[in-house]
């Protein structure tokens, strides 16, 4: 049970700190684009920045489901 909590810490901490996603950085990296400064694999490497931040958070999340119902087993006795 308390490797479960402390997973549960863990994972709530490392959610936190991955859920402030690049959006920024893709706003700009658009703006960029669109008004020439760039080119498109700037912008492409932003967008897939953006969507391993965010599959990375979707890991975490799921994670952190597994370990909550692992604690809700332990607790309840298997």
């Amino acid at each position: 049970m308390p490797d479960n909590l402390a997973a549960l810490r863990f994972l709530t901490q490392e959610i936190q700190q991955n859920k402030r996603p690049s959006f920024p950085r893709n706003d700009a990296a658009s703006v960029r684009y669109k008004t020439g400064l760039d080119p498109y694999l700037n912008l492409f490497t932003a967008q897939a920045g953006l969507l391993a931040n965010q599959l990375t958070v979707t890991t975490l999340r799921v994670q952190e489901m597994t370990s909550s119902l692992q604690l809700i087993e332990s607790l309840r006795g298997g």
